[in-house]
């Protein structure tokens, strides 16, 4: 422990019940406007829904401190061949600003990667703003490095 600091909370992982569709929607605007990426309200509530509804290739958990709900981590699911099995990707890993800086993110990120030691990942990844130092000081404590690849994307759309 860092001298002066107080110990991490204690924090735990658990799945969202569905009467907590609105803290998870004003959570994950929070987070998006916080990010520079503001979604429409509507495509949060659709997302919120599919997550409650049992998204097979996610996990979505709320994260409790001390027995308060302070953020969220969604972890979504997939297979590398390159790894030999379960590759997951920590979508979002959201804490509250005031609980920031305690441990939780740090305990949070703990759990989620014993969770999916369970659900059969070998590797977790996740991306970073650039100019978010306090998150990738986070990410590299716990073991997390980037690489010479780039993450890039495309929109599919149906039709």
């Amino acid at each position: 422990m860092v001298p002066g600091r107080s110990p991490a909370p204690e924090v735990r992982l658990r799945p969202p019940h569905a009467d907590e569709a609105e803290l998870l929607r004003a959570m994950i605007g929070a987070y998006h406007a916080e990010d520079g990426t503001p979604l429409d309200a509507g495509h949060v509530a659709r997302v919120v829904r599919r997550l409650l509804d049992g998204e097979a290739l996610a996990r979505l958990w709320l994260i409790e401190a001390e027995g308060t709900v302070c953020g969220y981590l969604c972890l979504a699911l997939g297979f590398a061949i390159e790894v030999g099995g379960g590759d997951f990707y920590v979508d979002e890993l959201y804490v509250e600003p005031d609980r920031r800086g305690r441990g939780v993110g740090t305990r949070a990120l703990e759990a989620a990667e014993r969770s999916a030691l369970t659900l059969g990942a070998v590797r977790v990844c996740l991306e970073v703003e650039a100019a978010n130092c306090d998150a990738r000081r986070l990410y590299e404590r716990r073991g997390y490095a980037a690489h010479r690849r780039s993450l890039m994307s495309k929109r599919l759309e149906m039709g």
